[in-house]
């Protein structure tokens, strides 16, 4: 048995919510040990960014703006305040799918089913 997260139909805007992510990608998921993403700042293309259950983690300012995010899912990292979310979207001005959700003062629930596949 398999559970799927997946984004409610009331988060979609359509079969544009399902793209697929062409290019370069960065995950940080499940490291208790990271407290920020100092070491990203050189980048110059990332389409993805993916940064889930980082029980540490307190900042994403390293992440450069004008990347070329398309997708970005950040998600129960506990000490990452959800205003640092927020003004980072605004600044890098993404034009993103977004998960954001259960971080720091953030709502606890996202806005998502579980599938459960057998």
């Amino acid at each position: 048995m398999q559970a799927r997260r997946a984004r409610s139909s009331s988060a979609n805007e359509g079969a544009s919510s399902w793209r697929a992510c062409r290019g370069p990608r960065a995950a940080a998921r499940g490291n208790d040990a990271l407290v920020d993403l100092h070491g990203l700042e050189q980048l110059t293309a990332l389409h993805a960014l993916q940064i889930n259950e980082n029980d540490a983690l307190q900042s994403i300012t390293a992440v450069p703006h004008g990347v070329g995010l398309t997708f970005m899912e950040v998600y129960n990292n506990p000490l990452l305040p959800d205003a640092t979310l927020a003004t980072y979207v605004d600044e890098a001005a993404i034009d993103a799918d977004m998960w954001l959700c259960n971080n720091g003062d953030a709502p606890a629930l996202c806005d998502c089913n579980i599938f459960i596949l057998e």
